[in-house]
């Protein structure tokens, strides 16, 4: 498919190839009002496609760890607006605003770095660990070009893998030719 748009505030989803929501739209929100406080972007590359991966791999720097007298409820609101996970953002404009007034509750749970997009592949890891906690050997391939999550699928792997009590030997062997 084709993308439209300033790639370095495109939020993952988009650069995953999802439609535009209003939760897409406030992560370009953050994504200016970051650039605004800080004189530069949040995620940024030499290319479109450093910058995608960027988008999908790197964390900003904490607003507040910038502009020591920035309000609190504004950090807030540009660290939610910048979270990963469509979820975790505010819902709405709406929802936007009662985050910078501070009456938005507490922030969703950190978990920037759980693969997007993996779903399904998650489900499978999980149903493969329970079948190895179940004392089934086993062992798993996981193959995928460089800058599409496989480096984070690799890491949720072996968080769930300690979590099911599973011994778990990542290798990477990477591509000849």
């Amino acid at each position: 498919g084709r993308i439209e748009g300033s790639p370095a505030y495109m939020a993952p989803e988009i650069v995953l190839g999802g439609s535009a929501t209003e939760r897409s739209d406030l992560w370009s929100l953050g994504v200016l009002l970051f650039g605004a406080l800080h004189g530069r972007l949040p995620f940024d590359g030499e290319s479109d496609v450093e910058t995608f991966f960027s988008i999908l791999r790197r964390r900003p720097v904490r607003p507040e760890a910038v502009v020591a007298d920035l309000s609190d409820g504004l950090a807030d609101l540009i660290s939610r607006c910048l979270r990963k996970n469509p979820a975790h953002r505010p819902s709405s404009c709406a929802d936007a605003l009662l985050v910078l007034d501070g009456h938005a509750g507490p922030p969703p749970p950190d978990d920037d770095d759980q693969p997007l997009g993996r779903d399904a592949e998650l489900g499978e890891l999980d149903a493969w660990m329970r079948s190895i906690a179940s004392g089934a050997p086993s062992f798993a391939v996981l193959r995928g070009a460089e800058a599409v999550g496989v480096s984070t699928l690799l890491a949720a792997a072996g968080e769930r893998a300690r979590e099911f009590g599973v011994v778990w030997i990542p290798v990477v062997v990477g591509d000849e030719g």
